[in-house]
C-alpha cells in the first residue's frame, strides 16, 4: 500500500497557532470566494434576521450581458468586496467592479487580446483572487483561456509590472518535461502573503501521455514564477513510487479544477486534487498514484509539500475532490483543534488537524471489490472515515430505487439488471462483459457534495454541506491502437434514468445536511426545495397523493451562506445551469425550518455573500438561464439601497456594460478600408507580425478588440515598435486599425505570444 498520509511539520511556534483567534471579522470585506482564506461562507451579520427576513426584497440588480447565450447562461460566480466595491469575473476574461450600495457599474476590464486561443470568454469563472498591502490593491484572475492576470482595483487598469504588460501566460513553464499543451482554469487562484498559488487545467490530448496540473507559487508583484509543484512525483520525490512502471513520465492532469483554501498565519494553502488521466482507466498508470485525489498541503512560500492525505487510490471512478476544504476550528475535551474538513463526491467527510495532517477520527482502510478489465491493478483498499457516517447511502441498495407504484419499483430493478452492481468503490467493468452496460456508480462521480463545498458556523460548530443523489454509469472498452495508445477508453458513461425518464432512487433527490464537528454527528437533513415541474405532471405520478413539495429538486448544486441566524440558499447551480427552480430561500439554521422564500428573475447559479455596506446589510448573488439575462442580484431589508426606496413596480433589469468585443464588431468599416488596412498591413506589418497577425518577430495581434488604443499605437510607436504616423495617412492608420480588429482573429490551436511590441492596454 502506497503512503496514504505524510506530514512535514516541526517547530513548536507552528504548534503554538493551534487553534489561534482568527482575524477580526470585517463586515466591509469579502476577499475570497467563500469569505475568507478557510472558504468558511460565514458571515456574523443579524441586521437581516429570522424575525425580520420576510421583509427581504430586491434593492438593486446589474447586468453582466443581456443576450442569455451560452457565453452568459450559467453566470457561477461569487463577487468579492473591498471598500465599497463588488468585483466579478466577467465576459472576455474580464472583470467589472460595481457600487456594492447601488449596482452601478464602476469600470469594467478586458484584457488584450479578448482570448488567447482556449477560452470562452464566459461568465463560466467562479471568483476573483484579492490582494492588498494597505496600499495598492491588485485583483488576480486565473482565467478561462490560461491567463494570469493582475489588475489594479482602483483603476481597472493591468498592472504593468506583472508579467508582460498586466499578465502570464499559464501554459510557459508548467512542466519543462512535457509538451506545452492549453490550460484553463475556472476557478481563482489564492493569494497567501505575496504569493499568487495558481491552478491549471491541462487539455487532454487522449494519449497516454498527459501533462500534470502542477502548482506554481507567483510573486503577486512582479509575477516572477517563485516554485513549482510536480503532482506526478519524479524520481526522488515523494510519492514517485506510487507511479508504477514507470508511468510517472506519461501520468497527467492530478492538479485541481476547483477552489483551494488558505491558513494566512501558517503561511499554508490547502488544495484537493483531480483524478489522474484517463479518469476511469488505470491501466496505463498502475500504482496508488500520488498526488491525485488527495487533500495536499503546501507551504505558499516554497511550494514544500506540508502533509497529505490520499482520499482515493488509483482512481477509477472520476471522484475528484470538487471542494475546497473548510479550515474551522473544533472543540474537544475542552480543547480548541484547527482542522482542515475535506467534503467528496462519494458522500465522505475527511477532518484533518490543519497543521498536522492527523485525522480527527480515525480512517480505516477497507477491502474493496477488484477489477475484471484486463490488465487493471486496482488498490486492495479505500480510505472510510469513521466519523462523520456519509452523508447518504453508498452503493447499490435495492430499497433505495424509486416505488411511487409497485410497477414502476418492478420496472426499476428491471433497468438495474442492466448494470453491475455492488459496495462504493466497484470498479467500472469492460462494456458489454456478460451483457451490461456498465457499473453503477452512487454517488455519481457529479457529486454527493460538489464544488461549492459546504458552509461553516464557528459559533455553533455546526456544518452545513448541500449534496444531490443522481447515479451514474461507468464503462471501458479497449482502445483503437490506431487513435490513442491508451489501453483502454471510458465507453458509454451515463446518468442512470430511472423508468419511463423518473429519477431511479426515490426521494429526496437533494438534500442539505447539518453536522455538528465538535462531535462528528448528523444533526437534521432537510429537502433542497420540491420536485420539478417534469415530475410533478408526469403521467405515471397523476393521482398519486405524494408530497412533491419535500422532494428535493433533481440534478443541483447549490451554494449557501451563512449569518447569525439564517442560511440563504437557492435550488439550482447545476454544472451546465439549466436544472433547479429560481427560489432563494432562507432557513433557519436550527433546524432548516424555512422562514422566507422568492422566486428569483432567473436561477440562482452563483453562491451567495453578503455585507455591510454604510449601515445596511445586503444579501447578493449571481442568476442565469437560457434566454434571460445573466445579472447580479442584491437584497436588503425592504429593498432600500443608497439609490433609495425600490420603485413600486420594483427594480427593473439594467442594460448591460458594453464589451470592447461588441464594440469592434459595431465599428462601421466599409470594404475598401478593410481592403486598404490588408494593403497597408501586408506592406509593413506582416513581416513582423505574420501574415495573418499570428505573430513572429513582433506579437500576435489576433483578437485584438482595444481599437482605439491600436490605432494610437500605430500612430506614435509603443517598445520596439517606431512610429508610422509620418509614412502614413490618417485614413490608413485608421484602416490598419479596423483590419487588425475586424480581420485578424484568435487560432484556437494557437495561444499568441504577449510580446512587447504592442502591448494590451491597461484597461
Amino acid at each position: 500500500m502506497a503512503l496514504a498520509c505524510c506530514a512535514v511539520h516541526g517547530t513548536a511556534s507552528l504548534a503554538d497557532d493551534a487553534g489561534a483567534a482568527p482575524p477580526a471579522y470585517d463586515a466591509s470585506r469579502w476577499s475570497y470566494w467563500g469569505g475568507d482564506a478557510g472558504q468558511t461562507r460565514y458571515a456574523p451579520l443579524n441586521q437581516i434576521n429570522a424575525a425580520n427576513v420576510a421583509r427581504l426584497k430586491i434593492a438593486w440588480r446589474w447586468s453582466a450581458d443581456t443576450n442569455g447565450t451560452g457565453a452568459s447562461n450559467n453566470f457561477k460566480s461569487t463577487p468579492l468586496l473591498d471598500d465599497g466595491v463588488l468585483y466579478v469575473p466577467w465576459l472576455n476574461h474580464g472583470v467589472a467592479a460595481i457600487d456594492a450600495g447601488t449596482g452601478k457599474t464602476l469600470w469594467t476590464f478586458e484584457p488584450q487580446p479578448a482570448d488567447i486561443g482556449n477560452g470562452t470568454g464566459s461568465l463560466n469563472s467562479r471568483a476573483l483572487a484579492f490582494w492588498s498591502d494597505g496600499r495598492e490593491k491588485r485583483l488576480i484572475h486565473n482565467t478561462l483561456d490560461g491567463r494570469l492576470i493582475s489588475i489594479d482595483a482602483r483603476t481597472g487598469r493591468a498592472d504593468p509590472h506583472f508579467g508582460r504588460n498586466g499578465w502570464l501566460d499559464l501554459r510557459d513553464n508548467l512542466d519543462d518535461m512535457r509538451p506545452r499543451v492549453d490550460v484553463r482554469s475556472v476557478s481563482p487562484a489564492i493569494v497567501v502573503g505575496d504569493v499568487i498559488v495558481a491552478q491549471s487545467l491541462p487539455r487532454e490530448t487522449f494519449k497516454k501521455e498527459a501533462t500534470p496540473g502542477n502548482f506554481r507559487g507567483f510573486d503577486v508583484r512582479t509575477g516572477k514564477q517563485l516554485w513549482t509543484f510536480h503532482v506526478v512525483p519524479r524520481p526522488g520525490e515523494v510519492g514517485n513510487e506510487t507511479w508504477e512502471a514507470g508511468s510517472w513520465r506519461w501520468g497527467g492532469n492530478a492538479g485541481t479544477w476547483t477552489m483551494m483554501s488558505a491558513d494566512p498565519k501558517l503561511g499554508y494553502v490547502y488544495i484537493p486534487t483531480d483524478t489522474p488521466a484517463n479518469d476511469f482507466a488505470g491501466v496505463d498508470r498502475p500504482g496508488d498514484n500520488l498526488f491525485a485525489e488527495s487533500i495536499l498541503v503546501l507551504d505558499a512560500r516554497t511550494g514544500k509539500r506540508v502533509w497529505h492525505f490520499q482520499t482515493v487510490h488509483h482512481g477509477l471512478w472520476d471522484y475528484d475532490n470538487p471542494a475546497a476544504p473548510i479550515l474551522h476550528d473544533i472543540v474537544r475535551d475542552g480543547q480548541r483543534i484547527p482542522v482542515a474538513t475535506l467534503l467528496t463526491k462519494q458522500n465522505l467527510v475527511f477532518t484533518f488537524n490543519r497543521i498536522t495532517g492527523e485525522p480527527i477520527w480515525p480512517i480505516h482502510e477497507r477491502p474493496v471489490p477488484q477489477s475484471t478489465v484486463p490488465g487493471e491493478k486496482t488498490s486492495a483498499t479505500q480510505p472510510f472515515p469513521s466519523k462523520p457516517a456519509p452523508l447518504s447511502f453508498l452503493g447499490y441498495d435495492e430499497n433505495q430505487l424509486i416505488d411511487f407504484t409497485p410497477q414502476l419499483r418492478a420496472e426499476a430493478v428491471e433497468i438495474m439488471k442492466r448494470y453491475a452492481k455492488g459496495p462504493l468503490f466497484l470498479p467500472p467493468i469492460v462494456a458489454g462483459e456478460n451483457g451490461l452496460r456498465g457499473t453503477w456508480i452512487n454517488p455519481g462521480y457529479g457529486g454527493g457534495a460538489e464544488w461549492i463545498g459546504g458552509a461553516f458556523d464557528p459559533d455553533t460548530g455546526v456544518l452545513y454541506v448541500p449534496i444531490r443523489h443522481k447515479p451514474y454509469a461507468a464503462a471501458v472498452a479497449k482502445a483503437d491502437p490506431a487513435r490513442t495508445n491508451y489501453a483502454y477508453l471510458p465507453s458509454g458513461n451515463h446518468v442512470v434514468t430511472g423508468p419511463q425518464g423518473l429519477p431511479i432512487l426515490k426521494p429526496p433527490y437533494s438534500e442539505l445536511v447539518a453536522l455538528d464537528m465538535n462531535r462528528g454527528e448528523h444533526l437534521w437533513r432537510i429537502p433542497v426545495g420540491g420536485a420539478s415541474d417534469f415530475i410533478r405532471n408526469h403521467p405515471a405520478l397523476k393521482g398519486l397523493k405524494l408530497d412533491f413539495d419535500r422532494m428535493g429538486q433533481y440534478d443541483i448544486r447549490p451554494g449557501l451562506v451563512l449569518t447569525k441566524e439564517l442560511i440563504f440558499m437557492g435550488e439550482s447551480g447545476s454544472l451546465p445551469g439549466q436544472t433547479g427552480g429560481p427560489m432563494l430561500r432562507a432557513y433557519d439554521k436550527r433546524d432548516g425550518a424555512v422562514l422566507w422564500q422568492e422566486a428569483m428573475p432567473a436561477l440562482v447559479t452563483g453562491a451567495p455573500m453578503t455585507y455591510m455596506h454604510r449601515g445596511r446589510q445586503y444579501v447578493v448573488l449571481t442568476v442565469s438561464q437560457n434566454g434571460r439575462p445573466a445579472e447580479m442580484i442584491a437584497l436588503s431589508l425592504d429593498g432600500t439601497s443608497e439609490s433609495g426606496a425600490p420603485p413600486a413596480a420594483g427594480v427593473a433589469v439594467q442594460a448591460a456594460p458594453v464589451t470592447k468585443t461588441a464594440a469592434a464588431a459595431s465599428v462601421p468599416v466599409s470594404a475598401e478600408e478593410l481592403a486598404l488596412g490588408g494593403q497597408v498591413f501586408g506592406r509593413l506589418c506582416a513581416a513582423c507580425h505574420g501574415a495573418t497577425g499570428q505573430g513572429g518577430v513582433g506579437p500576435s495581434l489576433t483578437g485584438r478588440t482595444d481599437l482605439a488604443n491600436v490605432a494610437l499605437i500605430i500612430a506614435e510607436g509603443q517598445g520596439q515598435m517606431p512610429p508610422l504616423s509620418a509614412a502614413l495617412a490618417p485614413k490608413e492608420i485608421d484602416a490598419v486599425a479596423k483590419y487588425v480588429v475586424r480581420s485578424l482573429r484568435a487560432s484556437p490551436s494557437r495561444a499568441p505570444s504577449p510580446g512587447p511590441a504592442m502591448p494590451p492596454p491597461e484597461g
